[in-house]
């Protein structure tokens, strides 16, 4: 078997405001162009992250995730298991997992599904972890932060350090990317995107 013919699902994760989407999709710039480089520009097959879908969701439906936190989780779980599903032969690219959900459900006391068995999703190792952005204010709230998803600098870092424990009671391995360039999204982009993909092209070629 080629490895063009593995499915291989690697996660990025972290703190709000780390840099993940750009990263990973080439976040738009004010003036409507893509950041460059990006994974997503290299071909990968790249999921969305699920709260951030499922946030946007009930606000063209005229909702609150917050008046009915049950429902949005329920949301999120059906938005990663399809994830999960949509994998594709060759390197897919997880903004997130639906591993992530445990940890939410730590901390908001949502009960997890009772179908729900992490067990029956596994990715591949290592799991990397962006470190957060300093300079990104994420205590203002917009379409995909509500008001209860605003984050202090200090509670962005508790939440880096809480997905750390989650993915390496896991038994996953942690491959931690720093921040590199304050201000210039493509270096950074860059520099964060030749760490991971030096790891994972220790497995194996990308295409698919």
């Amino acid at each position: 078997m080629t490895h063009s013919k593995i499915i291989r699902r690697y996660i990025i994760d972290g703190a709000v405001g780390s840099g993940k989407t750009s990263l990973i999709f080439g976040k738009p710039e004010d003036s409507g162009k893509m950041i460059k480089p990006n994974l997503l520009a290299l071909g990968l097959n790249c999921m969305t992250e699920s709260p951030c879908k499922a946030v946007m969701e009930f606000n063209k439906e005229g909702l609150a995730p917050e008046a009915n936190m049950k429902a949005w989780f329920e949301k999120m779980m059906q938005y990663e298991v399809e994830n999960y599903r949509d994998a594709k032969p060759g390197v897919n690219i997880y903004d997130r997992s639906i591993l992530f959900l445990e940890y939410i459900h730590g901390k908001d006391g949502i009960a997890l599904p009772e179908w729900y068995d992490s067990a029956n999703f596994r990715y591949d190792n290592p799991v990397f972890l962006l470190m957060p952005v300093e300079s990104v204010d994420m205590t203002i709230g917009n379409e995909t932060h509500p008001s209860k998803r605003k984050k202090t600098l200090e509670q962005r870092w508790e939440q880096y350090e809480g997905v750390k424990v989650l993915y390496r009671n896991k038994g996953y391995k942690i491959v931690e990317v720093p921040m590199f360039v304050e201000g210039n999204v493509a270096r950074n982009n860059q520099e964060r995107m030749n760490i991971i993909l030096n790891h994972i092209l220790k497995d194996g070629p990308i295409q698919h």
